[in-house]
């Protein structure tokens, strides 16, 4: 494998070339350097004036990188014209090249469209991560092991961020890490996708959604890290969220900003913020982005799943969807049983016309009650024995697809399961557009089980 480092002689570079040449050597790659040179296109340079161009950068390219051969072997400097950005990228091939480590300054020359430093550019197109150097002392020391490196994970639970958590196992290689992995919600869209009711404090998330949020930052977590040691934040951003990433970053006193891209291009860009980009332009710590495309080159792992959420209104055809979540389950998973009824409305709320006919508070509970208990019954027999545990719960709802997917939410399901028919009540409207809208809307896994063949 190769490091690839590009230079444009500034003293930024050469601190980034320290860094390159350190992991090169500590990771046993080979380090190439690399200064490309633009020329005016309006005014063409001679053959031979361009040579002795070429051969004076050589020179200088030679002087600049010689202190880098102490650090590592083989070192490589090439010089080639173009457009710098255009020039690395054309040296990385994905199979070969490991990390692209650049400074955190240079400029493409002026007159291109969406122009932007050199950084920005690489990392918005590198098939391979991008090492972006502003502070090279804290990296420099974690290289030579005097000290642990103290990195800030930015997590969204897309394939850029799971991404950029894989590629931490490459950074153990050289070092220990101190780690930390923060996660920016939006409150109000976190409060709908989990159902929760009551007032939304200003500056924190409501409880009830912090537990939730950093219940399933946990979790995932553990399934991908295993039981490496890492602190959580979980904070509310009511701004875009580059910003909030970038301050959460430099309270936590980071030497490393770690984060995915979806190395959106063009008008893409402009419809998609790119947090990514943000953080490129903000962060006063080095930065590392890691491309999407790191994910795709993982091979698809057989999931194991451990909550099911199933959702009925006691029909037989809906209960049919009941034993098959129980059977997706290892030993010490859990079931969740769900019904769906209208809300109970207050008296001055109602319809003069349907007010004798509908129920009074009390009633209203006492069918709740005997709900929960026909839910109990509905859990197989033979479910303590295999160790799977259950949970049930009547929800008051008037949207009963949103509600299934709140209560999913709130569970951390990893599967809905669903009767795919039946004859009243939630299995009539499951035929259609209630079982459309789970499966259309829901981030999780959904099984629709037909009924047996009669």
């Amino acid at each position: 494998m190769k490091l690839i480092h590009g230079t444009d002689f500034s003293p930024h570079a050469g601190h980034a070339g320290q860094v390159a040449a350190g992991l090169a050597h500590r990771f046993g790659d080979s380090l190439v350097v690399v200064h490309a040179f633009e020329t005016d296109r309006l005014e063409p340079l001679s053959a031979r004036v361009q040579q002795s161009l070429e051969t004076q950068l050589r020179e200088r390219l030679a002087h600049h990188v010689e202190p880098l051969r102490k650090e590592t072997r083989p070192l490589t400097a090439e010089v080639h014209r173009g457009a710098a950005d255009e020039v690395i990228l054309n040296q990385l091939d994905p199979t070969q090249a490991r990390l692209v480590v650049l400074g955190s300054l240079g400029q493409r020359k002026p007159g291109r469209w969406f122009i932007g430093s050199v950084a920005e550019r690489v990392a918005e197109q590198s098939p391979v991560p991008t090492l972006v150097i502003r502070q090279e002392g804290p990296l420099l020391a974690w290289i030579r092991g005097e000290r642990s490196l103290r990195v800030f994970c930015a997590f969204d639970y897309s394939d850029p961020s799971l991404a950029a958590l894989q590629y931490l196992q490459e950074l153990r290689q050289i070092g220990p890490l101190d780690l930390t992995v923060a996660q920016v919600d939006w409150p109000p869209a976190e409060k709908h996708r989990l159902g929760i009711r009551g007032q939304q404090p200003l500056d924190a998330n409501p409880p009830e959604v912090q537990r939730l949020l950093e219940r399933d930052l946990r979790e995932r977590l553990a399934s991908l890290l295993g039981a490496v040691e890492v602190r959580l934040r979980v904070e509310p951003g009511w701004g875009r969220a580059d910003l909030r990433l970038v301050e959460l970053a430099e309270n936590d006193h980071a030497d490393l900003l770690l984060t995915g891209t979806h190395q959106r291009q063009g008008l893409q860009r402009l419809w998609h913020a790119s947090t990514s980009r943000g953080i490129l332009l903000h962060a006063p710590m080095n930065v590392l982005v890691v491309p999407e495309s790191r994910t795709n080159q993982q091979t698809p792992q057989i999931p194991d799943f451990k909550r099911a959420l199933v959702a009925t209104d006691f029909s037989p055809l809906a209960n049919h969807a009941i034993p098959v979540a129980y059977a997706a389950l290892p030993r010490g998973g859990q079931v969740k049983l769900v019904t769906v009824v209208p809300p109970w409305i207050p008296p001055s709320a109602r319809i003069t016309r349907t007010a004798p006919r509908a129920p009074s508070r009390s009633q209203h509970k006492q069918h709740l009650a005997e709900l929960t208990r026909q839910l109990h019954q509905l859990v197989p027999p033979d479910a303590a024995s295999r160790g799977l545990h259950t949970e049930v719960e009547v929800i008051e709802a008037s949207e009963v697809a949103e509600a299934i997917r709140q209560a999913a939410e709130r569970f951390d399901a990893q599967l809905i399961s669903l009767g795919s028919h039946g004859r009243t009540g939630l299995s009539r409207a499951l035929l259609g557009s209630v079982a459309q809208d789970v499966v259309a809307h829901s981030r999780r896994p959904v099984v629709i089980v037909r009924p047996p063949a009669t």
